[in-house]
């Protein structure tokens, strides 16, 4: 299971089903890709994100040290994620256009 794949069954149900908003539930660290993702392929649906687990500053504080690994690959995955939705945007764009 990886964001993209949740986010397009996600959307998909929530075509299926008419929905007009959703509750985007997920750990904080993760939730702007899951955003990201899920606003790309329903950008006619309000979204609330809810962010599930403990804050970050209190995992910290408890020696997750492996959420700190967590938050730096889940910031280098968000990058990868916008750089491919603009790029498939604009070729999209690009594609209507000519």
């Amino acid at each position: 299971i990886y964001t993209r794949g949740n986010a397009e069954e996600a959307a998909l149900w929530a075509r299926e089903k008419n929905y007009k908003s959703l509750a985007i539930v997920t750990a904080g660290f993760h939730l702007p890709r899951a955003m990201l993702e899920i606003s790309a392929l329903l950008p006619d649906r309000v979204l609330y994100p809810y962010r599930a687990g403990l804050p970050l500053g209190e995992q910290l504080f408890h020696g997750r040290f492996s959420t700190l690994y967590a938050i730096i690959l889940e910031a280098v995955k968000y990058m990868a994620a916008l750089v491919r939705l603009n790029v498939s945007k604009r070729f999209s764009d690009a594609a209507n256009v000519g």
